[in-house]
């Protein structure tokens, strides 16, 4: 089954394809620079011109401690995921984000 795979960098490009299989271990952790951290409560985003819902998000797990860049688009995106509630801490993503979902035929 194919995959919409949305990489989505912390200067607000953003890269869409469709590919064969999901992302394996070893291209996230590349992508990311290093351990990667699923980002929790994230299924669904709505990027250039599709809809994709039911995928998952990963970033670097230490983004912030190794100094990424905040990526303003990917926590954009994790916002509107959370919805509106206080929290015990500031939603932030650091570096680079990779999303894919499976694509509906």
């Amino acid at each position: 089954m194919p995959y919409h795979v949305v990489k989505i960098y912390p200067n607000g490009e953003i890269e869409e394809n469709i590919q064969p299989k999901a992302p394996v271990y070893k291209e996230l952790r590349d992508f990311v620079s290093g351990l990667i951290q699923t980002v929790p409560h994230l299924n669904n985003l709505s990027v250039l011109t599709t809809n994709l819902k039911r995928g998952q998000m990963i970033v670097n797990e230490e983004g912030i401690l190794l100094n990424m860049p905040f990526n303003t688009v990917a926590t954009k995106i994790w916002l509107e995921n959370l919805g509106k509630g206080s929290f015990s801490y500031e939603p932030k993503l650091y570096g680079n984000a990779i999303y894919w979902a499976k694509v509906k035929t």
